[in-house]
């Protein structure tokens, strides 16, 4: 919310808080071209960290003033905290320069705190504000009769150290529009509901007898260093949630290259029908099976395995026979479905199906899928024809009788998504309850597929 009349006179109220924090120089507009503008900045980031160190040895004996009234015809702060809920409503700077600002930008001073009002909640308006520049006018300044023609000065933009060096006080800005000095980031950030918050650097200094001294007491209070972090963070893009983000993003980003490497080894053993472990199950071990060597021998080469294994004992790193067991499951089903997929997209299939023991002498049913894949070009024309044969796993044989395997062979059949109506031929060996004439298996799936020959 804009103000549109000029404030006349601003008096002055200063308490203990604030800070010593430098901001940045102002802006200065090279063109405006209806509602887009460019802006120049140059940040000192040097002198920031210097100012911070000098305004904290400041001397904070002084601490009263004469007037302890806030500026008169502008608002009294409210007790909500705009730096946290700064903190939590980041606006992205694509969102800021919109056309809302075109009057403001085709001033002189567009950061001017009389444009504004002092409590606003409009975190688009807040930073324009920190990107565009702290209001830092050159002068002259006018002079107040009334405090023996001082006036404000461009010298109170600098402060000299112990040493002797000028250092900027980059959160210092003055208001052509109200004649009065303020501190920005407390105008923006500043906590209201603190008790040791003192509105009159937010709202405008104006008593200009000791301002250095006023300048050096309200830099080392803790409210206004507050409010300097959260401007530093806000002119650099960078919130709490936007610091986490992106932590997360680059550990996210991280074990998505581990996850990649692990699962082409898992594809590569697999495919050569290697084992996976070995005697041990520790890295660090000679004989440690396929895997973890594979593994190990990679990290020698790949940067991201090696950060993987410098990590200490007791840490995440999908190593494990666990994961190792997931990693076969979960691509074992994936490929399961790519081959499914394939029958579906085929006219019509036939089953292949029998039965063995395992070590253990449990009988164990095969089933094998027999069709046409039509390989077709990018404008989907058929180029080629081929005939495939595909396994899709062992289970366990519920029962010797040809009821039970032929319900049970349905059953597979449905269970991968796949239509009894596509199936147009069956194979199995020469024993009766397989191939039997009148109730062996081959006649009972039939008798509902009568196609299925």
């Amino acid at each position: 919310m804009f103000l549109q009349e000029r404030e006349s006179s601003c008096r002055d109220d200063v308490g203990d808080a604030a800070d010593t924090r430098p901001s940045q120089s102002n802006a200065a507009v090279d063109q405006l071209k209806g509602a887009t503008v460019e802006m120049v900045r140059a940040v000192d980031s040097s002198h920031s960290t210097v100012a911070f160190a000098q305004s904290t040895d400041a001397d904070q004996s002084f601490s009263r003033y004469d007037d302890d009234k806030p500026v008169d015809g502008v608002e009294s702060p409210a007790s909500e905290d705009p730096a946290v809920e700064g903190l939590d409503h980041y606006i992205d700077e694509s969102e800021i320069w919109d056309t809302a600002f075109t009057d403001l930008i085709s001033r002189e001073h567009p950061t001017d705190r009389g444009h504004f009002s002092v409590d606003f909640d409009d975190n688009k308006t807040k930073q324009f504000i920190v990107d565009y520049g702290t209001c830092r006018p050159s002068g002259p300044f006018p002079k107040d009769e009334t405090q023996e023609n001082r006036s404000f000065s461009d010298s109170y933009y600098y402060t000299v150290s112990k040493a002797g060096m000028s250092i900027q006080v980059a959160w210092l800005a003055y208001s052509l529009v109200l004649d009065c000095a303020y501190c920005e980031p407390c105008w923006l950030f500043a906590d209201r509901s603190d008790p040791h918050y003192h509105p009159a650097w937010s709202t405008g200094v104006r008593k200009w007898k000791e301002l250095s001294q006023k300048i050096k007491v309200h830099a080392s209070s803790n409210t206004h260093l507050q409010s300097c972090i959260v401007y530093e963070q806000w002119k650099r893009h960078r919130t709490v949630t936007d610091c986490v983000a992106k932590q997360l993003h680059s550990e996210k980003q991280f074990w998505s290259e581990v996850l990649k490497r692990l699962i082409k080894i898992t594809l590569m053993l697999a495919k050569n029908c290697q084992s996976f472990r070995g005697h041990t199950e520790h890295i660090d071990n000679t004989y440690n099976g396929n895997f973890l060597s594979t593994v190990k021998l990679l990290a020698e080469f790949d940067p991201i395995m090696q950060e993987l294994l410098r990590r200490p004992n007791g840490t995440i790193k999908y190593l494990s026979p666990v994961i190792q067991n997931e990693l076969i499951a979960i691509l074992g089903n994936a490929l399961e479905t790519e081959l499914c997929n394939d029958i579906k997209r085929s006219p019509f299939y036939s089953i292949i199906t029998d039965t063995t023991q395992d070590i253990s002498k449990i009988d164990q049913l095969s089933q094998t899928f027999r069709y046409v894949k039509v390989i077709a070009d990018d404008s989907g024309r058929p180029i080629e024809i081929k005939i495939k044969e595909t396994f899709l796993g062992f289970y366990h044989c519920k029962s010797q009788l040809a009821a039970d395997m032929s319900q049970q062979i349905v059953q597979i059949v449905e269970t991968k998504g796949l239509s009894l109506d596509h199936c147009r031929g069956q194979g199995y060996d020469g024993a009766s309850t397989m191939s039997g004439i009148y109730n062996g298996v081959q006649k009972l799936v039939q008798d509902k597929q009568p196609l299925a020959v």
